[in-house]
């Protein structure tokens, strides 16, 4: 298990044997994922662990075999563009991502496609499969900053969108939007069944602070 998960042999062997009390959620998630799939692996992490770094929603229509785990790939602009315009039905041609994000493109969705993200369909460049990847919290940060940062005011002229809101809640409260996050999430898997197509790429990052101020 602990090969299959890319861990020390002595480090999962302490993990199961509970030699160690704390460990981190990506250490116990790779163990799970030896014989569990992503979904059920995301859910009971959610559920049983005081800090869960995901929130687990299950995309249907793809198979538990294809689902991957993403840890320690060195993500850089504009790979998440890359990876966005790859969702498009019938897939997309080097030319048009040049076009979108510039002339790295090429580069970039060779080491793509050499890490096994991308594949190439004659001539043109599609996702793996439509498997569920399953990320680990550096990985998902480093994504979620780089979208951030190449995010500008011109990308509304496309469809993009921004949005930044803070509000004190109580515990209760504080579940309660975690909840929304989750139908939210949920409802994008939907739009992408309802609505295939080949017009828009859309990138999204979901990302919160739950900060704890005053406790009774």
């Amino acid at each position: 298990m602990s090969r299959a998960a890319g861990l020390a042999s002595s480090t999962g062997r302490a993990i199961i044997q509970g030699e160690i009390q704390e460990t981190t959620n990506d250490k116990i998630a790779a163990l799970l994922m030896t014989f569990m799939s992503v979904y059920d692996t995301m859910s009971l992490i959610e559920k049983y662990s005081d800090k869960p770094l995901w929130i687990a929603v299950k995309k249907e229509k793809i198979p538990e075999t294809q689902s991957t785990q993403v840890q320690g790939f060195q993500w850089e602009y504009p790979d998440h563009l890359i990876m966005g315009l790859a969702t498009l039905v019938g897939g997309v041609a080097t030319e048009i991502m040049e076009r979108a994000v510039g002339t790295i493109a090429a580069k970039r969705v060779r080491i793509l496609l050499d890490a096994g993200f991308l594949r190439e369909i004659n001539g043109r460049i599609h996702l793996q499969s439509n498997a569920m990847y399953f990320s680990d919290i550096l990985d998902s940060v480093a994504k979620a900053r780089m979208h951030a940062s190449a995010w500008t005011a011109e990308d509304m002229n496309s469809g993009g969108y921004l949005y930044h809101y803070t509000l004190g809640l109580s515990e209760e409260g504080c579940q309660y939007t975690k909840e929304l996050s989750r139908k939210y999430l949920a409802d994008l898997l939907e739009a992408e069944a309802k609505f295939p197509g080949n017009e828009r790429a859309m990138v999204i990052s979901l990302i919160c602070n739950a900060l704890v101020g005053n406790k009774v």
